[in-house]
């Protein structure tokens, strides 16, 4: 960690105040961009909407980071891969992200139309299932933990 902040001041001094601010902007964003790319490729969504949405997305990510007392300056990368360090962690990420899908669901209302909004919450629910689909299968192939939900072996000791 030290040695991310370290790097996150080398890169601020040689950026500059300004740049440094829209590059960790940039950063943050990054995979809320990428869910919103996915769902406007699949669906018929404004550049406008678009735009609103990501920033309803990057003002309730925001609310809930601020709301489990973490930094707002970390980096999101960085929180999250120290989440992976257990279980608990995961599943705090997993309810973090579906909290902010929640708010940005219900503040899309006034962005999008019902049948937009409906296609929405759909894909958010398909994003959320995959992402504890993949880290199930992360955590089995690196971690040595079983599965969520996984049962037990007949005859296994728990």
């Amino acid at each position: 960690i030290a040695e991310h902040e370290n790097q996150e001041q080398q890169l601020k001094a040689f950026l500059g105040e300004e740049r440094y601010a829209k590059f960790t902007d940039y950063s943050e964003t990054a995979g809320d961009r990428m869910m919103l790319n996915q769902f406007t490729t699949m669906n018929s969504v404004s550049e406008v909407q678009t735009r609103q949405l990501l920033e309803v997305a990057k003002e309730e990510r925001r609310r809930a980071i601020a709301e489990a007392g973490e930094p707002p300056n970390g980096s999101r990368q960085a929180r999250e891969f120290l989440a992976w360090e257990s279980e608990d962690g995961l599943n705090r990420l997993v309810q973090r992200q579906e909290l902010v899908n929640a708010r940005v669901l219900e503040r899309a209302k006034a962005i999008l139309s019902p049948e937009q909004i409906e296609a929405f919450g759909r894909f958010q629910a398909n994003q959320i299932e995959m992402q504890r689909v993949n880290m199930n299968v992360t955590r089995t192939l690196f971690g040595g933990n079983k599965p969520q939900g996984a049962a037990s072996s007949p005859g296994a000791t728990p």
